[in-house]
């Protein structure tokens, strides 16, 4: 039903628009903002010193070429099957990233090519969510269509008050507050579409549910009937 679809795809949202704030600012693994708001810090590297989670601790020699420190089962995109995917499945992520999120996912790829870590844990956050939205675009397409619109325009207002918030002078404000307005109206716009989707499949599940009330009033004597003959023979 599109009313659970949509409180799916909220929780999504959440994670991909945290997700892009942390890639537009140019997260890497050094320092990292975790979704509780808490910095976190990480190697640099990976020749860095690791811990008990798979790091090499600080005053132990770095590994030699191919070996691998205590519970380290790292693979070209970092922990692997630890995480329940692999290349070929990050391949199918960041390919439905560029067809829907290309600007994230340029970003993303930038990341990679130049500070493979902060991919990692970026795509570690993204990557378990995918699946519904993949799961949407294929049952809704309608549906997914506003949604993913919905996404892109909470990543560009968070951006945007990034630099609102930034801004050093009252004309700069002033012009990323109207940037603002404008991706907030739109945004309006596109959840009042939403919900018109939304009322509508209630509609159509509501008249759904009529005809299959009518149809048993209808058919009231043969119900109970079989009801019970089936209780008085189980094996029928």
């Amino acid at each position: 039903m599109r009313t659970w679809t949509v409180w799916i795809a909220a929780g999504v949202m959440s994670v991909l628009a945290v997700s892009t704030a942390n890639v537009a600012r140019g997260e890497t693994e050094t320092t990292v903002a975790r979704d509780d708001g808490k910095a976190e810090r990480t190697p640099e590297s990976p020749d860095a010193p690791r811990g008990p989670r798979g790091y090499w601790r600080h005053g132990d020699s770095a590994p030699d070429d191919g070996e691998k420190g205590p519970r380290d089962r790292r693979g070209p995109y970092g922990r692997g099957p630890m995480y329940g995917f692999g290349p070929e499945t990050l391949d199918r992520g960041m390919a439905f990233l560029k067809e829907h999120y290309p600007e994230l996912h340029d970003r993303l790829q930038h990341m990679k090519e130049n500070d493979s870590l902060a991919f990692q844990r970026q795509m570690r956050r993204i990557m378990p969510r995918l699946p519904e939205l993949i799961e949407l675009a294929d049952r809704d397409p309608d549906l997914a269509k506003l949604i993913f619109r919905e996404h892109q325009l909470e990543m560009d207002i968070r951006e945007v008050f990034v630099q609102y918030r930034d801004a050093e002078d009252a004309a700069l404000a002033a012009e990323f507050k109207g940037r603002l307005t404008e991706l907030v109206s739109e945004q309006f716009d596109v959840r009042q579409e939403k919900l018109k989707l939304m009322i509508a499949d209630l509609e159509r599940q509501l008249e759904q549910k009529k005809q299959a009330l009518a149809e048993r009033e209808q058919k009231k004597a043969e119900i109970i009937d079989l009801e019970l003959r089936r209780r008085l023979n189980p094996d029928i």
